[in-house]
């Protein structure tokens, strides 16, 4: 046992038995480097990581390999999702010092924290042109025990390298944001779009929703066929494909191929989120019930596996289970025996089983006799009520197999996404359960990741531990704004207003950038600790300039308003040049330069009324549209001047304003369905 016992992240007690002497990141870890002149072998990943899973079982549970780690080097496992700015700022470092990077990461670093050498997966021996773990090791402990100076001072010029590259990443543009950077960024993707398959680019595919969100977003102002289609037929290709739980619902985190059909298997819930946000917006564009259908399927996953008994959310599931990849999820020939003899031939041919199996083991490149459930669109040899008899008979028989690892650790950040999803498909599908679940998580959240002056990262176990982070802040206002946008309670616009003025505070530079961690808490040898680009998710600052937008122009602040476009200015030289890494930055573009609309509901006297108008507003697909709801008639509170003066006639009424004016009040839903009509049209 080693003093990763002492930990809760679920990924460090992994690695607690390991003979590896592996200790957590912090201050004494690094200063025992110092003091035994030892180099610092510094590993980073996560609890539902096939390949660190793998690169544990080669190397680490190793004893020859122990030796030689304990030996000569000081050892810390970091959980990417506990630090992720120690994984972002290490990230950087490699992917600039190699080229390429993922999980499981693995550094050298000098005692003073900057890097000598990186990559990510090696194998315990050297194979087929890949050096092997041992072998890397022992060149790097000869070299520092005969020229350790020599690798200091290597050190010394990568992170002057690396320092001079992350300048460019602040721009000190004065050039004018426009609309060209949005549709620049549309046809980057129409350039990269795979016509037969869907998603972009080859192999392999990450499921990306914010791409897809901002496709139909887009559509919806300037009425591009070209990318509601892309959006639409990708999101119906990856439901069919094995990237989806065809059985238990949920995705996977990624196809290894370029059609969506083998997965890794493991499960996120900032996936889940997203997805359920990006189906939910392919309904309200298309009236096609599958995406509806699909996001109740993923809110029902998450109902099921992924929900605490507080109501907040767990992290993820595991990639294996029973010390294979997939096991859990893959059915053979025969386990289809189960089902009525009138369905079994039926649902092998709906779900696409083969005798021989579809699936190859990775090592061998050999067929297993198993299969990856996946289906054909818009063709079954299956009626939709037998595809749920089916669906209930093969999950109870795959819920007796042994389950994958649940990392049950609940994120400020993930958990912000989570409601966020709840709040908005739950207003836009008018199913009020999805709202509550989101209440209770928030409600979760609040009393328990949130003290007198900051937020908690993380829950497990009892304990609120590791100081909150940008995207902590900047998601879990987002969450709260859509429980506000949906419920029309004030308490979380209050919530929303308050985590943005300590969002600004702690994160955003005075060129308005946006940090990872708070001024003072970087513990990492760079003077960056934020990742601008979106990637599997929209980054932090992504996510704060679009809140702090929306919220500015609800409640008339200039403030929150200034903020968001200080932040669009700061990385406006990136955002040209690579404008499709900021595909949810855009949003926040589109909403601040286009056409942006206000709708403010006050109850003066019919409550009935009041309520009709909420849940028209509450329905409509509107991207660019916010809703500030008064509910007790209180015009002094309204966020626009002008209201002051207007006479609601004791009755309810509505308004419509946009960046410019308010629209006279209107006393019907009919009323404020064509005011808005008109509104969009001028």
């Amino acid at each position: 046992m080693n003093e990763l016992a002492y930990e809760l992240s679920p990924y460090l007690l992994q690695h607690a038995q390991n003979p590896v002497h592996w200790k957590p990141w912090s201050s004494a870890a690094f200063e025992l480097a110092e003091k035994e002149n030892k180099p610092v072998f510094l590993s980073i990943g996560y609890a539902t990581c096939h390949w660190c899973h793998v690169m544990e079982r080669e190397s680490f549970e190793d004893e020859a390999v122990a030796a030689l780690l304990n030996a000569n080097f000081v050892c810390i496992k970091v959980d990417r999702e506990e630090r992720p700015d120690i994984d972002t700022a290490y990230m950087e470092a490699c992917m600039a010092m190699t080229g390429h990077g993922g999980w499981p990461l693995s550094l050298v670093l000098t005692p003073r924290r900057l890097p000598i050498f990186s990559g990510t997966y090696f194998p315990k021996h050297s194979r087929m042109g890949q050096i092997g773990f041992l072998d890397v090791m022992q060149r790097i402990a000869h070299i520092w025990a005969n020229e350790h100076d020599r690798l200091n001072l290597s050190g010394e010029h990568i992170a002057k390298a690396l320092q001079e590259r992350t300048k460019e990443i602040r721009s000190d543009s004065e050039d004018e944001i426009t609309r060209e950077i949005v549709e620049k960024a549309a046809s980057v993707f129409e350039a990269t779009y795979d016509n037969q398959f869907g998603g972009f680019g080859s192999k392999p595919k990450f499921p990306t929703p914010h791409h897809y969100i901002f496709l139909l977003r887009l559509f919806s102002s300037n009425n591009n066929i070209n990318l509601r289609n892309m959006a639409l037929t990708s999101l119906s290709t990856m439901r069919s494909g094995g990237i989806y739980d065809q059985i238990g619902f949920g995705f996977h985190r990624y196809s290894t191929d370029e059609r969506w059909f083998l997965p890794h298997f493991e499960k996120m819930l900032y996936d889940q989120a997203m997805l359920a946000i990006a189906y939910c917006e392919a309904f309200a564009v298309s009236g096609e019930q599958l995406y509806a259908n699909v996001c109740k399927e993923i809110f029902e996953y998450v109902r099921r596996d992924m929900t605490s008994a507080e109501g907040a959310f767990y992290s993820a599931e595991d990639a294996d289970s029973e010390g294979k990849e997939g096991a859990f999820y893959l059915w053979t020939w025969h386990d289809f025996d189960i089902l009525p003899q009138s369905l079994a031939e039926r649902s092998r041919s709906h779900f696409n089983l083969s005798n021989q199996g579809n699936y190859y083991d990775e090592a061998t490149g050999k067929k297993t006799g198993e299969n990856i459930l996946y289906e054909h669109p818009h063709s079954s040899s299956l009626t939709l009520d037998e595809v749920r008899q089916v669906r209930t008979i093969l999950l109870e028989t795959r819920n007796k197999r042994t389950r994958p690892f649940l990392d049950d650790k609940i994120l400020t950040d993930w958990n912000g996404m989570m409601i966020a999803a709840l709040s908005y498909c739950g207003r836009l599908l008018k199913n009020n359960e999805y709202i509550e679940r989101a209440a209770k998580a928030a409600k979760f959240l609040l009393s328990v990741m949130r003290n007198d002056d900051h937020l908690f990262h993380r829950f497990r176990k009892g304990k609120a531990e590791i100081r909150g982070f940008l995207d902590d802040y900047a998601f879990f206002a987002w969450g709260v704004f859509e429980l506000y946008q949906a419920s029309g309670e004030d308490f979380w616009l209050l919530q929303c207003t308050d985590i943005c003025k300590d969002m600004i505070s702690l994160f955003q530079d005075g060129d308005g950038s946006f940090r990872l961690a708070a001024l003072g808490n970087n513990e990492t040898p760079f003077e960056w600790n934020s990742s601008i680009f979106d990637s599997s998710i929209p980054s932090g600052a992504s996510m704060a300039a679009y809140v702090l937008s929306r919220l500015g122009f609800l409640c008339d602040n200039a403030q929150f308003t200034d903020a968001a476009f200080r932040a669009l200015q700061a990385y406006s030289g990136q955002m040209r040049e690579y404008p499709a890494g900021f595909a949810w930055m855009m949003n926040t573009v589109n909403f601040l330069i286009g056409k942006r609309q206000k709708i403010i509901l006050s109850n003066a006297g019919n409550t009935e009324l009041y309520y009709d108008f909420c849940s028209f507003a509450q329905s409509q697909y509107l991207p660019n549209t916010v809703v500030f709801y008064d509910k007790n008639g209180e015009a002094l509170t309204l966020p626009a001047p002008e209201l002051e003066k207007m006479n609601c006639n004791a009755t309810a009424a509505a308004y419509v304003c946009d960046e410019l004016q308010c629209h006279a009040a209107v006393y019907s839903v009919a009323g404020l369905r064509t005011t808005l009509q008109e509104s969009l049209q001028n």
